[in-house]
């Protein structure tokens, strides 16, 4: 099973905004800036963290990560070339509700193919 894991569609979709991703916390603020490669299907991230002193805001720290993300097309080819099959595959687990088209979290279940 894969649970609840960001896709390739959702990540290219929120890496079209031009503008920072802004999430704002008590005590601090974060600014998140996505770049996405769609060539080679990698998604930067970079992360820079301010401390809230009254209205201002101080520089903390910042990071970058890089994933590599999949299609669910891509993670079913996988799964069959080490002997899996696809069972299902969710939008959402809670409501079982199917993948949407413009993009979904990866719920799946697979099965090994020996055994079922």
């Amino acid at each position: 099973m894969i649970a609840n894991t960001t896709s390739r569609e959702i990540l290219q979709h929120r890496s079209r905004c031009p503008k920072p991703f802004v999430r704002e916390f008590p005590e601090f603020v974060t600014l998140r800036y996505p770049v996405f490669d769609p060539i080679r299907s990698i998604h930067t991230s970079r992360w820079v963290f301010y401390k809230k002193l009254g209205k201002d805001l101080f520089y903390m720290d910042e990071f970058t990560y890089t994933l590599r993300t999949y299609t669910l097309t891509e993670l079913v080819e996988m799964a069959e070339n080490v002997g899996w099959r696809l069972e299902a595959a969710y939008h959402n687990l809670g409501t079982l509700e199917p993948p949407h088209p413009e993009g979904s979290p990866i719920n799946t279940v697979f099965r090994n193919k020996v055994t079922a």
